[in-house]
């Protein structure tokens, strides 16, 4: 795996972004051929502040499984990690507030989109449709010994 790092930081923002490749030696067959499989990924976020006890935050990250992947042929995973699938790409958003009205204490309401699509083509069989999934959330926490 590579991965590279960078942030930058200001009073008013702070901004940063990751991006990694990692290959699986012969991690999918194809057609029945055991070949290699390169994923990507990439990360790019932010944060400020609106008020003294207000600020926000956004994230957005792609991630591809399969950067040569072939949507006409039919795959087969050879990887020991359980989660790893070629077929689907995927791309998350969130964003949110984070109040803290003490010194420690962060209320944060936040929204998630996950959006999914197949790299395969959509007259393969086992093709999904794209999809996505929406989430509401809200966290609360408390940070202890600093």
């Amino acid at each position: 795996m590579f991965k590279v790092f960078a942030s930058y930081q200001t009073k008013p923002i702070t901004f940063g972004v990751e991006a990694y490749t990692q290959k699986f030696g012969y991690g999918v067959s194809k057609a029945g051929v055991p070949e290699n499989a390169t994923a990507q990924g990439l990360s790019v976020w932010a944060r400020g502040a609106i008020s003294k006890t207000l600020n926000y935050f956004a994230r957005f990250d792609a991630y591809q499984p399969d950067t040569k992947f072939d949507q006409t042929a039919s795959y087969t995973v050879n990887t020991n990690y359980g989660s790893y699938n070629p077929t689907v790409k995927e791309n998350f958003y969130t964003i949110g507030l984070d109040y803290q009205p003490a010194k420690g204490v962060h209320f944060e309401p936040n929204v998630w989109l996950v959006d999914y699509k197949d790299n395969r083509n959509a007259s393969t069989a086992g093709y999904v449709a794209p999809d996505h999934n929406l989430v509401f959330r809200a966290t609360v926490y408390y940070v202890f010994g600093k």
